[in-house]
Order: C-alpha cells, then sequence, then structure tokens
C-alpha cells in the first residue's frame, strides 16, 4: 500500500537504488495497493481489481529501475496481507 502515485514511488526507489547498487544490495519495493487500512492510508473502499498489482504498473517499474541498474524483478502476485501470510506463493523472477 502506498500513498503516493506509482510515478512518485518509483521516482523514490531510484534515487535508493542508486545508492544500493554501489554497494550491490537489492531493493524491495511494493506496487499497487492493499485493502484495508495500513499506516493511516485507507484502501477499505477500493475496487477489489486493484487490489492486485497491475501489468503495466510492473512493466513501468522495471522499465524505470532498469535505467539505473540492470535489476532482477521478483514478482509476488499477492499484496493483500493475510492472503501473503498464508505460505508461500507462486512467483516470478525476471532478469535482464
Amino acid at each position: 500500500m502506498r500513498a503516493q502515485s506509482l510515478e512518485e514511488n518509483v521516482e523514490i526507489c531510484k534515487k535508493y537504488l542508486e545508492r544500493m547498487a554501489k554497494c550491490n544490495v537489492l531493493l524491495e519495493m511494493e506496487l499497487g495497493v492493499t485493502g484495508g487500512e495500513e499506516d493511516g492510508v485507507d484502501n477499505t473502499d477500493v475496487d477489489s481489481s486493484r487490489l492486485y498489482t497491475q501489468p503495466e504498473e510492473v512493466w513501468y517499474t522495471y522499465e524505470q529501475l532498469s535505467k539505473v541498474r540492470p535489476s532482477t524483478l521478483v514478482l509476488l502476485p499477492r499484496n493483500v496481507h493475510p492472503y501473503a501470510r498464508a505460505g508461500p506463493g507462486p512467483y516470478l523472477v525476471c532478469s535482464s
């Protein structure tokens, strides 16, 4: 869940990645929204289709972060926290 737009989120993460890449450290970030309320952001009324990260959000993020550092992208296709905590699920790794 994030309070900022996708573009702002990516720009913030690009700044961190620029610093982290020098130390060969990976960056974890969240895309999309989660249902309910967390950290003062209330998404209780969000359309249920938005509870899953959208493919275009992933592609945009990958394109932007790859400009800073060729990236490994691990996609966890569940960002509804109670379900994500239920155990390991399917994931996809993309490398450039």
